[in-house]
C-alpha cells in the first residue's frame, strides 16, 4: 500500500437498473425517509428509517461534497436511545459472477454528550430476509471517550462463516483517525468468481490524497452464508450507537461492474478512455492489479475484467 495524490472527478449518477445500482440521492426526496422511496425499505431487524437530506441547508455542519456532491445525500442523526437505530436497505441483483466494485462517499460526526456509544455507522452486504449482515465496512470510533476520530474497517467471514472480528479488519493508517465532517470515497472491489475482495481504497475528497491496499489471499471470505445463501441479494446502510449523537452520511454510491468505469451501467468504448484517464491521473482505481503501480498489467488486468462483465 503506498499513499498517492489523485485527481478525483465528480461521478454523475441516475438511478439504474437489473445487475448494478448507481444513485447520487438527488432525485428523491430530501427531507423524508429514504425507506419507501426507490424501493429502500425498513429490514427484518427493525430500527428506523435514514434520512433523505438536504446537502445545503443539514442542521449537522457537514460540508459540501467536493467530489460533486449534488443537493442530497442520506443519514442523518436518526439514532435512538432503546436500539432503535437507523437502517435502510435496498435489494439489487450482485450479477453472481465476474469482478464488481463498490463505491461510496461517506463523513460522519458526533453531536451527543461523551462519551459516544459503539457503533458509529456500516454499508453491509445482505441477504432479503435474514437480519444478519454478510460482511464488509464497519465505522466505529478510535475512542468513544472522546470521538475524536473513526476507523472505517472490513468485516469478512472465513470458510466455516466465522466473523473476524469487530471493530473489523485494517489494512492501513489512511483508515484509522478519520475527522469528523470530511468526506472521504471508498472503493471496494469484489471477484465474486472467488467470493473475496481483491482491492480496497481510500480517498480524502478535500485533499485529493488516496491510498489503496490488496487484501493478501490468505485473508478470510468475504462471504457468510446465511441459511444456505452465499451470495447477498441487497445492501444495507447503518447508523448505531445506543445513546444519541451518531451522525452518518452517504453520497454517490454506485454498486456496478468494475469495468464500468464511467459508472453509468454500460460496457463500451468510452469505459477505455474512462479508464485512460483515471490512469493518467494514477488513481486507485486504474490500479487494477491493485499492486501500488500503474503500468501495462493494469490496462491487461481491465481488458480481462472487461471481457468477464456481466452488463
Amino acid at each position: 500500500m503506498r499513499t498517492v495524490a489523485v485527481l478525483t472527478a465528480g461521478f454523475c449518477f441516475a438511478s439504474v437498473a437489473n445487475a448494478q445500482f448507481i444513485t447520487d440521492f438527488d432525485s428523491y426526496i430530501a427531507g423524508s425517509d429514504l425507506n419507501g422511496q426507490d424501493n429502500w425499505y425498513l429490514p427484518p431487524v427493525g430500527g428506523v428509517s435514514l434520512d433523505v437530506v438536504d446537502a445545503a441547508t443539514n442542521p449537522w455542519g457537514f460540508p459540501a461534497n467536493p467530489a460533486g456532491g449534488g443537493a442530497n445525500w442520506v443519514g442523518g442523526d436518526v439514532v435512538q436511545a432503546g436500539n432503535l437505530f437507523g437502517r435502510s436497505q435496498r435489494n439489487i441483483n450482485w450479477g453472481g459472477t465476474g469482478v464488481w466494485a463498490v463505491y461510496y462517499d461517506f463523513a460522519w460526526s458526533y453531536n451527543g454528550i461523551l462519551p459516544a456509544t459503539q457503533n458509529l455507522a456500516s454499508f453491509s452486504l445482505q441477504h432479503s430476509l435474514s437480519a444478519a449482515g454478510m460482511g464488509l465496512n464497519l465505522v466505529s470510533f478510535e475512542d468513544p471517550l472522546t470521538a475524536v476520530g473513526a476507523q472505517h474497517l472490513y468485516i469478512y467471514y472465513d470458510a466455516n462463516n466465522v466473523q473476524h472480528a469487530q471493530p473489523g479488519k485494517d489494512y492501513g493508517p489512511d483508515w484509522n483517525n478519520l475527522p469528523s465532517h470530511m468526506w472521504h470515497r471508498f472503493m471496494t472491489v469484489i471477484d465474486w468468481d472467488t467470493d473475496r475482495v481483491v482491492c480496497v481504497s481510500i480517498t480524502n475528497l478535500a485533499t485529493g490524497l488516496s491510498a489503496a491496499a490488496s487484501p493478501p489471499v490468505g485473508d478470510p471470505l468475504l462471504i457468510q452464508a446465511i441459511a444456505g445463501v452465499t451470495h447477498p441479494e441487497g445492501f444495507r446502510l447503518f447508523t448505531g450507537g445506543t445513546t444519541l449523537g451518531n451522525i452518518g452520511a452517504w453520497d454517490n454510491l454506485a454498486i456496478t461492474c468494475y469495468a464500468d468505469c464511467e459508472k453509468d451501467g454500460d460496457k463500451d468504448v468510452f469505459d477505455y478512455l474512462c479508464f485512460l484517464s483515471a490512469f493518467a491521473a494514477s488513481e486507485p482505481y486504474a490500479d487494477c492489479e491493485c499492486d501500488g503501480d500503474w503500468d501495462v498489467f493494469d490496462f491487461l488486468c481491465f481488458q480481462n475484467r472487461f471481457g468477464g462483465c456481466p452488463l
